[in-house]
């Protein structure tokens, strides 16, 4: 039967499913059930890490041929989810590099988060300014173990000029959204 909105009842019963389906409830027909909770927890970490780097690292097959690597380690506590560390590679094309107009080039990250709970991958893109060593990055999460599987999330990463020729700090602020 059509009704007066041009719809019929089946097709208000499956709208009413699909509306459902997208509120995160999902009814049997005919009986009435309890929503399905999935609790998502954010985290905001703002976190000033202590940086070591050694360019010229072994690159991963997955970088591309050319490039250049730097092994970067970093280590933070944070008292609320335990002391972070953190195991990246960075990999550039120095060629783009002009030391005649000075500018920043293309630079990428992927890595390990080690915290006491877990772990959380993560991949970035930035630039690098190789005149003064500084360099910012978009980080994406791309997964994780422990507490933070099926952890979702991203933020940003800056990186001040280096203290020496192997160290320096990393400034990060990454929300993350870990289910409960």
């Amino acid at each position: 039967m059509i009704s007066r909105s041009g719809m019929s009842s089946a097709g208000a019963l499956l709208l009413g499913a699909a509306c459902s389906v997208l509120a995160g409830v999902s009814p049997a027909l005919g009986q009435d059930a309890e929503p399905e909770r999935t609790a998502i927890a954010p985290i905001h970490l703002e976190v000033n890490f202590s940086q070591s780097f050694q360019f010229g690292a072994p690159c991963a097959s997955t970088v591309p041929v050319g490039d250049t690597c730097i092994d970067v380690t970093l280590t933070a506590p944070y008292t609320e989810l335990g002391p972070l560390t953190v195991s990246r590679i960075a990999f550039l094309n120095v060629s783009l590099f002009n030391p005649s107009t000075p500018t920043c080039i293309p630079i990428e990250t992927q890595g390990t988060v080690t915290l006491r709970d877990g772990t959380i991958g993560m991949r970035g893109v930035g630039s690098v300014c190789l005149a003064d060593g500084t360099a910012s990055y978009n980080l994406i999460v791309t997964g994780g173990t422990g507490r933070y599987e099926g952890v979702l999330g991203g933020g940003e990463i800056t990186i001040p000029p280096p203290t020496s020729n192997s160290t320096g700090r990393e400034l990060w602020s990454v929300d993350l959204y870990v289910k409960r």
